[in-house]
């Protein structure tokens, strides 16, 4: 586990910059100060390096800001890649994922949209603070997919991702 002073560490070698990236401080033997630093790991979040060990660039950037790490960072803009002081806000690992958009093996194509097989209509059914709520049936999805944004704003606030 990495801790507060490993993020000191490393900051003495990169700096944080308004455009959401790290750039090398001083020239070595493979790269040159002012150079960017990081690359995209296989998931999309930008990482960099302090020998073997590897740092999520968002929450070095949160803490190179702040001064201190929450136990979530969420990028509000929901792009992973976008480091931006002003895209990143502390949260709980719940309002983390409330800001997730529309995951990619939806069958309706609507977020927190199902199709109830059992009686041929839709319904929406979101989580929030541990409790399931659930709306009424819809005949088709669109209209069921209006009532899910209405209800992630009333339950979500300002973690409502309607994407």
């Amino acid at each position: 586990m990495l801790q507060e002073s490993d993020y000191d560490e490393l900051l003495k070698l990169i700096e944080y910059r308004e455009d959401g990236h790290f750039y090398h401080k001083y020239d070595s033997a493979r790269r040159k100060a002012g150079q960017r630093a990081g690359y995209k790991n296989g998931v999309g979040y930008i990482f960099v390096c302090l020998g073997p060990q590897k740092f999520n660039a968002h929450r070095v950037a949160f803490y190179s800001v702040y001064g201190y790490l929450p136990k979530c960072i969420d990028h509000i803009n929901g792009d992973k890649t976008d480091n931006r002081i002003e895209n990143l806000r502390a949260c709980s690992y719940a309002e983390n994922t409330w800001n997730r958009k529309l995951r990619k093996d939806s069958t309706t194509g609507y977020k927190n949209v199902k199709w109830i097989k059992a009686v041929g209509k839709y319904q929406v059914k979101i989580c929030a603070k541990g409790i399931m709520y659930s709306s009424n049936y819809f005949d088709d999805a669109k209209t069921a997919s209006e009532e899910a944004k209405r209800m992630r704003v009333e339950l979500h606030g300002d973690f409502a991702n309607n994407g």
